[in-house]
């Protein structure tokens, strides 16, 4: 096992967890499994097995599905899986395009993804991307630009009632080893207000949690 996922189902009866695991038999050397654990009666289910690396992103609203990200060398992504658990197939692949990270709202209605477009002369500005996955066919997403096009995101997080989002901002060129953050952010989900919420300059910094009343987020430094 290399790492994996924990995340509870939308309605809150069962956790889901995923494992990536090293495979020479596999195309991409990973195989992917995914199963669901109850808390009430201590039992885990195997539900998917897959040969690739997919992020498990959530339950959808009903319970019924789940969203998994496919996951490749490039950092670049362009769908989103939703399997259904009652006939246990892929039942559909959404057209989302993002970079690295991608992040499902507590009542599983929007996906929030990182991303750049493009501007004049070819310039990539960073942004953010917000698809609505109650719309069928999928709609045009809502973009925000950011305030400082030098940065992008480095993960987010939603307030448990979803009208919040909270990000990390870090040098746009991660491989480079950045020596300082910009800070932690929130972006306003219905005005698309975004503001500063505090100074984080420690580039080894993640946000790992909010706590449920919406109040403190929840950073952990990746050495310490």
């Amino acid at each position: 096992a290399l790492f994996g996922d924990l995340l509870a189902a939308a309605d809150g009866s069962k956790i889901f967890f995923s494992v990536i695991i090293s495979d020479a038999k596999a195309p991409f050397s990973m195989t992917t499994r995914i199963g669901s654990y109850d808390p009430v009666q201590d039992v885990a289910n195997s539900i998917l097995y897959l040969q690739q690396n997919v992020r498990l992103l959530g339950s959808t609203s009903d319970g019924l599905g789940l969203y998994l990200l496919p996951v490749g060398q490039d950092p670049d992504f362009g769908a989103v899986l939703r399997f259904d658990l009652r006939s246990n197939k892929m039942k559909e692949e959404l057209p989302i395009l993002g970079t690295l990270y991608a992040s499902l709202a507590p009542d599983a209605s929007l996906l929030a993804v990182a991303a750049f477009t493009s501007t004049v002369g070819d310039h990539l500005e960073p942004m953010l991307k917000l698809y609505d996955l109650r719309t069928s066919p999928l709609a045009p997403p809502r973009t925000f630009g950011l305030p400082d096009s030098t940065s992008q995101v480095a993960g987010f997080i939603w307030s448990p009632e979803g009208r919040e989002l909270y990000f990390l901002f870090l040098p746009r060129d991660i491989t480079d080893q950045p020596e300082a953050a910009n800070g932690l952010w929130r972006l306003n989900i219905e005005t698309g207000e975004m503001s500063q919420v505090a100074g984080v300059t420690d580039p080894g910094f993640h946000i790992v949690g909010i706590d449920p009343r919406g109040k403190w987020v929840f950073i952990k430094h990746e050495s310490k």
